[in-house]
């Protein structure tokens, strides 16, 4: 383990340097839009989304095992993509077995995670939702169950009479009881950031920093089924990462000038 994870922040130094190793290319591209448009958190059937991540995953790796003569370069967040939607098949034991990738996007950080472009947060959302069956490690706190209910009603884009969620959030934070529900406390601060899209700049990362400061993604992932957190999460990925990876628009053309 201690080895997997000082690789892991090799890595993240030698990622830090080129965005082109967070994307990658080749078969790897496709791969990400696929899986980005089968973990959209707006999805309502969540079987029917882990039916098909599964069967895209699997596709891909019989198409790498039968084209012999491809020359496939690494990939690193695209092989854990990989091993999250594989653990969707995983009971809450076996989940353990996915220790090297956690450690692996922790070295990575959270702002990371979210320029890359691949959708890891909307994937350990599925992931939380496959195991939330039974109660997690992070349950909401006794009597935060108000500020909850505001968050959840508006990661489901129901209308909220009352102050906005920033303001909600805000007043969350300065209670004491943030202090003691620290991942509650992490989806307070990623709500303020998913407000302030399609602005995402270095206040955003400022809060996303925070944020990951306060709880770890396998508290994300074993949470119990009310927390917001998951939500949160994977909506501000998804949000962000849209924003950031459209592709510009086109110059439009000048009159007479040709076609």
């Amino acid at each position: 383990m201690a080895r997997a994870t000082f690789a892991a922040l090799a890595l993240r130094a030698k990622v830090a340097q080129s965005v082109e190793v967070l994307e990658c290319s080749g078969p790897w591209t496709l791969l990400r839009s696929r899986l980005y448009a089968i973990a959209n958190p707006n999805a309502r059937h969540f079987a029917i989304s882990v039916q098909e991540a599964l069967s895209v995953v699997a596709d891909f790796r019989e198409e790498l095992e039968s084209d012999t003569d491809a020359e496939v370069a690494d990939c690193p967040l695209g092989s854990v993509a990989l091993h999250i939607v594989e653990g969707l098949q995983l009971d809450r034991e076996e989940v353990a077995t996915l220790d090297s990738d956690f450690a692996l996007l922790n070295a990575f950080g959270w702002r990371t995670l979210l320029r890359s472009g691949w959708p890891i947060f909307q994937l350990l959302l599925l992931l939380h939702k496959h195991l939330s069956g039974v109660a997690g490690c992070c349950h909401v706190c006794s009597g935060t169950e108000g500020y909850t209910r505001s968050l959840q009603m508006a990661l489901q884009h129901q209308p909220s009479t009352g102050v906005g969620l920033t303001a909600k959030s805000l007043s969350f934070l300065m209670d004491d009881s943030a202090a003691s529900c620290p991942s509650l406390a992490s989806a307070a601060i990623l709500a303020i950031a998913w407000t302030r899209l399609p602005v995402y700049d270095v206040e955003t990362e400022g809060l996303v920093m925070q944020a990951e400061q306060r709880t770890t993604l396998m508290d994300l992932v074993l949470a119990d089924a009310s927390h917001p957190l998951p939500l949160v999460a994977a909506r501000l990925s998804a949000a962000s990462q849209l924003s950031m990876h459209l592709p510009e628009p086109s110059a439009p053309e000048a009159p007479g000038s040709p076609k």
